[in-house]
């Protein structure tokens, strides 16, 4: 039977139901995720979060698990001789590797070292989850984002070639011009990119079973499903490194769950598993057309059909809550993986087995800790209609594999009607 507290809560869920969220992409972070999501307490009606994160600095990591540079985490050079290759039948390319065949690739001539400083400006996220009977809720979330890659270079190494110095005066040194002409606008410069994440609809179920122990007080079971919706700012194929603010137009299914044990009276544990599995699309994208060819310079544009690799995350935490007077605490392991992508490519001459040796497509890792402490001010307003709370929280990457990850600090504010 429907009740009148449900009938309630569905009339503010259809007046707000463009209110949506986001899964992560690459670094990116928004309410949504584990380690972030505000805490509720069942009696509640609703809740409405925000958050505001500030980028601190940016580790990425190459094919090796080693700490590089931004635009060294695919490839550690990039070939400019291989451009032109692999399409016969396009005339533009065809005056390219007329103006590149005096110059012979011998496995070093050709090959220039990118490099580029990627920023987490600034992000926010905004979030309102329902609470109905039986432990189930019903969260919206929405996350904002802005980017940025400056001091971009493309440095050529004239000690290797010291007998080519026309290579750099007519190819490197004009190299942002040639790609440009020849990549049909691609840009090999910097960029400032703000736009909307990718939003998701979660479905979640909730429940406490208390434990008669002298240790172990409480098991906490959550389950979860969802739908990650494509709101988010696409990848720019004309920018190089110019990421998706999301899962660059797909759709995806979240399933999810998660353990967790009460300690004695303020400490607790938990394990959470989450996985996304995303429906393939097609558009517009960058391909590789040669086996030599490298991922920052590919010039051909042709519609490829994109089959996505599933996503892991698994998180492990310990906190405190309410330990001292409303204050809590709380320390995460996040661990990420996102599985070998696939394309087709619908276009004459064109080999989907060539496409798909991109090191972009592979799939990439990310290891990261998050801490957090909060404030519950509710806990000294029990008749109050309001519970507010406040949580300042940090997060530090520090391992992976062909991934950009961005250690951030910020603010989570909570309210609880």
């Amino acid at each position: 039977m429907i009740t009148a507290r449900t009938m309630y809560k569905l009339s503010i869920i259809v007046s707000t139901i463009s209110y949506g969220s986001y899964m992560c992409s690459m670094g990116l972070t928004s309410l949504h995720d584990i380690p972030l999501k505000p805490p509720y307490h069942c009696e509640s009606l609703f809740q409405c979060s925000a958050l505001g994160q500030a980028g601190i600095s940016t580790r990425t990591y190459d094919s090796e698990k080693h700490c590089n540079n931004a635009l060294r985490i695919w490839n550690s050079d990039q070939n400019i001789l291989a451009m032109a290759n692999g399409n016969p039948n396009d005339p533009l390319l065809l005056e390219l590797a007329a103006l590149l065949t005096t110059f012979k690739d011998d496995g070093v001539e050709g090959r220039i070292i990118p490099t580029g400083k990627l920023d987490l400006r600034y992000s926010f996220s905004f979030a309102t989850r329902f609470i109905f009977n039986h432990g189930l809720s019903l969260g919206f979330y929405l996350p904002v984002y802005s980017m940025r890659l400056s001091n971009v270079s493309w440095c050529y190494d004239s000690e290797l070639n010291p007998n080519n110095e026309a290579f750099k005066t007519e190819i490197v040194d004009n190299l942002a011009t040639i790609v440009n002409k020849y990549g049909r606008g691609l840009s090999i410069e910097g960029w400032h990119r703000t736009g909307l994440g990718d939003g998701v609809l979660l479905l979640e179920w909730l429940e406490n079973f208390k434990q008669a122990k002298p240790f172990l007080k409480n098991v906490q079971l959550n389950a979860r499903i969802g739908l990650s919706l494509p709101t988010g700012l696409k990848q720019d194929d004309d920018k190089i490194f110019a990421l998706p603010f999301g899962h660059d137009g797909a759709t995806g299914l979240i399933f999810g769950g998660s353990i967790e044990l009460t300690l004695g009276d303020y400490m607790y544990a938990g394990v959470d598993v989450e996985l996304l599995h995303l429906f393939g699309n097609s558009r517009y994208r960058r391909v590789k057309t040669d086996h030599s060819q490298t991922d920052l310079l590919l010039l051909q544009k042709a519609c490829a059909y994109k089959d996505w690799g599933l996503t892991q995350q698994f998180n492990l935490y310990i906190g405190f809550e309410e330990f001292c007077k409303g204050l809590s605490c709380r320390l995460n392991y996040q661990y990420l993986k996102h599985g070998d992508d696939k394309i087709a490519v619908d276009f004459p001459y064109h080999s989907n087995r060539i496409a798909n040796t991109a090191v972009s497509l592979q799939e990439w890792t990310a290891h990261t800790f998050v801490g957090k402490i909060g404030y519950d001010f509710g806990c000294h307003l029990p008749e109050a209609s309001a519970r507010p709370s406040l949580w300042l929280y940090g997060k530090i990457p520090f391992n992976g594999q062909r991934s950009a990850l961005f250690s951030a600090v910020g603010l989570i504010f909570s309210c609880e009607f």
